[in-house]
């Protein structure tokens, strides 16, 4: 029987006192896997609230209980294989989000899932379970409300899909090294000069060092300094130079000890319609260095006023297709940044995954997104073990 230990890696968006209590919480998660792989079926009568949003639509925990007992067995099993994001929501509800691997008659699929836990007498139960595909294919959310400060109280843990010990105690080892090899780097000062850093202004931007691409440098000096000059007399900016600043924020939030900017391809077009094929090409080509490894990805910047009927289409068909191809042709990772709400410099709310995720939904659903979401401010991780940007 599976177990799911969840550990040491804790990170706060800022120093919040949660008000659940994250024991019992974690052991309400635990006890709902390990139901799915030999557990005690009945036990779901015991784990569920009376009533369970189950896949898009209110259940009685009887007939999610028969439901279940329908399809588990010795050829079903399921594990949790990422961080689980946890979100607190009014009426003592907590969204659990993560991404589970299933495998069903030999056959292995991963859904990106959230279970909805509520408090009942100081105890948690399921008051709901789904997943975003489901819930994109019927154009539908859970209604549970709003989130309780959202951006301050996420909370994400690693995950390690085993019950040995051994396993605890090699993560809190692994964190320790870590937080060493990081102080380390911190105060390293021989790191090269990445082509673009941050910049405060176009000014700064002309002057950036550069490996023979002085005709970019000097489009991206021009176009900012013509932003710069709209912004100052209010005028209203196209939909190009709202990229250019989006592209020019997302660039900010990279460390530029770490971070090299290759490309910034920011779409061109001539009076005359004329684009290069460069447009079709995600906006940003990065390069993450440390003194292990040097690795490359790259970033599809996009920004969008508002959700339109809680939606968002980020990509055309055609555009997805070259965005995919981008990625396979030079198997490098692409991640798809969306900001919304606010200004392209500073939106209001920022979402980032993988184009993986997103290669089926041109048009994304904001119950899909919102497992991605993130701080606005603060910089941006790179994990280079599982290749994530967040």
């Amino acid at each position: 029987m599976k177990k799911i230990y969840l550990i040491v890696l804790i990170l706060f968006v800022s120093k919040v006192n949660y008000a659940y209590n994250e024991t019992k919480l974690l052991a309400a998660i635990n006890k709902w896997n390990e139901l799915h792989n030999g557990g005690d079926v009945d036990d779901f009568l015991n784990l569920y609230t009376s009533e369970v949003y189950f896949y898009g639509k209110l259940n009685t925990a009887a007939k999610c209980y028969d439901l279940k007992n329908k399809f588990l067995n010795e050829n079903f099993s399921q594990e949790i294989i990422t961080a689980i994001t946890i979100e607190e929501y009014e009426n003592n509800i907590l969204k659990c989000d993560f991404t589970k691997e299933v495998t069903f008659n030999g056959k292995i699929k991963q859904h990106n899932c959230y279970l909805l836990l509520k408090e009942i007498d100081g105890e948690y139960y399921v008051y709901g379970e789904s997943d975003y595909e489901t819930e994109s294919k019927k154009g539908i959310s859970a209604n549970i409300g709003q989130p309780i400060n959202s951006e301050q109280k996420i909370v994400t843990y690693s995950v390690v899909g085993n019950n040995n010990w051994v396993y605890i105690a090699i993560g809190i080892a692994i964190c320790v090294v870590g937080l060493f090899l990081f102080k380390k780097f911190k105060n390293k000062k021989d790191t090269p000069e990445p082509i673009y850093n941050t910049y405060d202004n176009a000014n700064e931007l002309a002057t950036a060092s550069t490996v023979d691409k002085d005709a970019i440098k000097e489009m991206m000096r021009e176009v900012l300094v013509e932003i710069e000059q709209k912004q100052k007399t209010n005028t209203i900016l196209t939909s190009h130079e709202k990229g250019v600043l989006f592209e020019k924020y997302i660039v900010n939030l990279l460390n530029v000890n770490y971070f090299t900017v290759l490309e910034w391809r920011s779409d061109k077009r001539a009076d005359n319609g004329l684009a290069p094929i460069t447009n079709s090409l995600p906006d940003l080509e990065i390069q993450y260095s440390d003194t292990s490894s040097t690795e490359k990805f790259a970033i599809e910047c996009k920004w969008r006023q508002s959700f339109k009927n809680d939606a968002i289409e980020w990509s055309s068909d055609y555009q997805l297709n070259n965005y995919l191809n981008y990625q396979n042709k030079n198997r490098i990772p692409v991640f798809v940044v969306i900001g919304v709400g606010g200004t392209p410099d500073k939106p209001d709310e920022l979402y980032i995954t993988t184009l993986n995720n997103l290669s089926q939904y041109p048009n994304v659903f904001k119950s899909f997104l919102r497992q991605f979401g993130r701080s606005t401010t603060s910089q941006l991780y790179y994990n280079k073990v599982n290749k994530i940007l967040s």
